[in-house]
């Protein structure tokens, strides 16, 4: 049997605990400060080497390929349904010339394609056209201002956020946030390195060198829900755009004048259950009313469709965005109707 020692008690040990002083609670506070800093800056570094979230390592690439990709005649701006929906080689193909994808995610809105194109202006000569394309739901969708962050804007990008209203202290801070702050911004991405650090490690993303990303695979149940969440958001859309994707539009028309290059505007891509859903057919009337309103019929901005183009759900991978087969058709499509708009050929 085994006894215990002598002196042996119940009670826990006494602290001996002196009052702080206040260079006590200095040293405290910036001890704080240094490893919530130092915590920061290595959540940065490793979602820049490894990120597990696509969204946002698609924002970064397309960030880094805009001041450091090739000069391209063809220039394609928009959400992850353009991402995935046209391939640079097929429009190459078809208008001839180099074509650069910088499509994001949809969470930008229409202000990360200003900044985007703004970017590329700063470094590259102006392209021949610039084909904007979207998603449903994201012309009228407000940027979200954290993600804009994670495009990093600077000078080149100033008069896109001032004229967008998001050039004040608190915009400044949320895109700060999405920047430096992973900790607060990007929680659930952290949180996947340890839950899960090998299989998070081993999630890789590819891109080719022309900003085009082929995805092969669906998820049929997942896709279902996306398809109903699509149909549901676009019965309640407003009708008056955003005014941040207004004033972004008219940015994008602008740079379009001071340039002279034209501006095609193109509805992404949509799986067809969502299109011929109740509601859809009078949402597209109204976003055709309000963007043209915005853009006061500046001759320098064209639309290539006025509807969404239906594809089915077996060749998508969500409600919007297409597998590389369909992905193929689609820009073969699209690449003929910049050509009937140019007079037969953009060769």
């Amino acid at each position: 049997m085994n006894l215990p020692a002598s002196g042996w008690t119940h009670e826990p040990p006494a602290e001996t605990i002196r009052p702080a002083t206040p260079r006590d609670v200095r040293r405290l506070l910036v001890t704080l400060v240094v490893v919530t800093v130092l915590a920061n800056l290595a959540g940065v570094a490793l979602l820049a080497e490894r990120n597990p979230n696509r969204g946002n390592w698609l924002v970064a690439q397309k960030a880094a390929l805009a001041v450091a990709g090739p000069p391209a005649e063809t220039l394609l701006i928009g959400d992850s349904t353009c991402n995935q929906g046209l391939q640079p080689a097929g429009l190459s193909a078809a208008l001839g010339g180099p074509v650069l994808n910088l499509c994001a995610i949809g969470t930008l809105g229409v202000v990360g394609d200003a900044l985007l194109l703004d970017r590329y202006l700063a470094t590259h000569p102006a392209p021949k056209r610039v084909i904007v394309s979207h998603a449903p739901d994201v012309w009228f969708r407000p940027p979200n201002v954290f993600n804009l962050g994670l495009l990093r804007p600077g000078g080149a990008e100033a008069p896109v956020l001032q004229a967008a209203g998001l050039a004040g202290p608190g915009s400044k801070l949320k895109m700060f946030a999405g920047q430096w702050l992973p900790l607060y911004a990007a929680t659930r991405s952290l949180g996947e390195f340890i839950r899960a650090p090998r299989e998070t490690w081993a999630r890789v993303f590819t891109l080719d060198a022309t900003g085009y990303m082929a995805v092969d695979f669906r998820d049929p149940d997942q896709q279902a829900k996306d398809m109903r969440n699509m149909t549901q958001t676009v019965r309640t859309l407003a009708e008056p755009l955003p005014p941040s994707t207004r004033v972004a539009l008219q940015q994008i028309a602008e740079r379009a004048e001071r340039h002279g290059f034209t501006v095609y505007l193109l509805p992404s891509a949509v799986a067809a259950p969502v299109a011929a859903a109740e509601g859809f057919a009078e949402y597209t009337a109204r976003l055709h009313a309000a963007v043209d309103a915005a853009l006061a019929g500046n001759p320098r901005v064209k639309w290539l469709a006025r509807g969404f183009r239906p594809f089915p759900p077996e060749e998508m991978e969500q409600a919007d965005h297409l597998l590389v087969g369909a992905a193929e058709r689609f820009t073969a499509e699209v690449g003929e109707r910049v050509r009937a708009v140019e007079g037969g050929g953009g060769r």
